[in-house]
């Protein structure tokens, strides 16, 4: 018997809502008996920071439900943030996630992180299939899994999970076994006396692995867990059965990522391996490491600008041929730009501290609510946060009952909403996207649409790019974004006949309203 209702989380996209609302109704009587609470982002109270939100909830969540479709398989965030995170937490065993196949897509074999999954309905026949009699009896079958689970399999996973804590409790008396929690830095052996580095020093060539870290029970190697927090060295775990621990040499660093955060770059002091029962550690100096709440962090995809699909503690190499999402992110023409990654996370490391952690101004004279533009720009997700740029400018142009931009109000457009939309694309971008970034570019091609188009990719080998070929990542071009596509009635339309008088006049607009932000200068 359950002795609290089971959490349950909804992961899903938009376009499945419907389908969402049937499974809900069919798990009614296990909410009425309490056996389990239903939470989706439906739930949500207006004017909440929507995605801190839902964070915390699937944090919190004991059962994650992934309602698998082909929109959700496409949808940035739930790929990149929600799948993601309950994958992680499945594998250090803090929840039970479910696929609960809604619409016939490619999500069986290597396709998908949850494939390895038992998924419902039976066999992972989706709901919608032909082979059940309606809607009603699919749903039937998954309501019956989720009992079992609930009633079944809850109860011995929470039994083991308390059992798991109590030994880890156990392990902190004992001084002459290893731990076995990665990033703890306890039992470790004596450390190496050694001074502090900053990545400044360092040379971004050397930037060439990368390796996920995990706790369950809190951030791994952070500053208040180091044995030498002066000197910020401690003892790399690699868990018994990962692989690559011999791999890294001597002075070369390596980017550690947790929770979807870049927390940690640390250069490995020199050859020697420790092997226990537990595994394989490495000494290791911190040269990067955010000093302030990490929780704050943007989501590891805003840094690296691709999301690794592993959640494997193995060792990364950046120059593997099998690097897939690395190279595909971080490719030009068909050729790898590695040196081009390692500027990247150089530069963007030693340059972001403040910019990363720093509270943002989201007032607003026009009773415009920036949190979620803010949001999806804080994780990476570009092309959300386009879409949800064009909303906000028709909506302060005037627009929004025509549902386009009115460009015969640009002189009166509130200078205030274009500047604070326009800061936080170049905050977090880190100066690589925003309206003041293509105003700079458009000034230094002489006021010269073409031009302007050309240097952010708009533009490509005398051919004005389609809408489906834009670059929603921090490999793009500078200024590429966002794309301004609210300018013109029709959507993604730059290179056609208005393109260059409206976008002279948001720029002549944005230097006014820099000139009066600045005092008239």
């Amino acid at each position: 018997m359950v002795e609290e209702a089971a959490r349950v989380f909804f992961s899903y996209s938009h376009i499945d809502e419907t389908l969402r609302d049937e499974l809900a109704k069919h798990l009614t009587p296990l909410e009425r008996q309490g056996l389990i609470s239903l939470w989706h982002d439906r739930r949500l109270i207006p004017g909440t920071e929507w995605d801190r939100i839902i964070r915390t909830e699937l944090n919190q969540a004991d059962i994650i439900l992934l309602l698998v479709s082909i929109d959700f398989i496409s949808s940035k965030y739930c790929w990149d943030i929600e799948v993601e995170r309950a994958i992680e937490r499945h594998e250090a065993e803090e929840a039970v996630v479910v696929p609960i196949i809604l619409r016939h897509c490619s999500w069986r074999g290597s396709n998908t992180p949850f494939s390895k999954l038992t998924a419902f309905p039976q066999d992972g026949m989706p709901v919608t299939d032909r082979h059940w009699q309606g809607l009603d009896e699919a749903f039937v079958n998954v309501a019956e899994g989720i009992d079992r689970l609930v009633r079944e399999e809850v109860p011995q996973w929470r039994a083991k999970k308390e059992a798991g804590k109590e030994q880890l409790i156990g392990a902190k008396t004992k001084t002459s076994t290893p731990s076995e929690r990665e990033g703890t830095c306890e039992d470790q052996a004596e450390p190496p006396q050694v001074t502090r580095k900053q990545l400044e020093e360092c040379n971004p060539a050397k930037i060439l692995y990368i390796k996920n870290v995990k706790d369950p029970q809190a951030w791994a190697y952070s500053l208040d867990r180091m044995r030498q927090p002066e000197s910020r060295t401690f003892e790399l775990m690699w868990r018994s059965g990962s692989h690559g621990f011999q791999t890294p040499s001597a002075g070369d660093l390596m980017i550690l990522h947790q929770r979807a955060k870049v927390t940690h770059v640390v250069e490995f002091l020199d050859d020697e391996i420790r092997k226990t029962v537990s595994g394989a550690f490495r000494w290791v100096k911190t040269v990067w490491i955010p000093e302030n709440d990490w929780n704050l962090l943007p989501h590891q995809k805003a840094i690296l600008g691709f999301s690794p699909n592993y959640s494997d503690g193995n060792t990364h190499s950046l120059k593997s041929p099998n690097f897939f999402t690395l190279r595909e992110a971080w490719s030009r023409s068909g050729e790898f730009r590695l040196e081009e990654f390692q500027s990247h996370i150089f530069q963007y490391l030693t340059q972001s501290e403040v910019a990363i952690v720093d509270e943002d101004d989201l007032a607003s004279n026009k009773g415009v609510d920036y949190t979620q533009l803010r949001d999806l720009l804080k994780s990476g997700a570009w092309k959300e946060a386009d879409q949800e740029t064009a909303s906000l400018m028709i909506r302060l142009s005037g627009g929004e009952l025509e549902g386009q931009f009115q460009l015969q109000n640009m002189n009166t457009f509130p200078c205030k909403e274009l500047l604070k939309i326009g800061e936080l694309w170049r905050k977090y971008s880190q100066n690589k996207f925003g309206f003041t970034v293509q105003k700079d570019i458009w000034s230094s091609a002489s006021r010269d649409f073409e031009d302007l188009a050309t240097r952010v990719g708009w533009h490509t080998n005398l051919v004005w790019v389609k809408e489906q070929d834009l670059e929603y990542n921090v490999t793009a071009p500078q200024g590429h974004l966002p794309t301004l596509r609210w300018v013109e009635i029709h959507g993604w339309a730059i290179g056609g006949e208005n393109s260059g008088h409206n976008i002279y006049a948001l720029f002549e607009k944005l230097l006014n309203c820099l000139k009066h932000a600045n005092g008239g200068r």
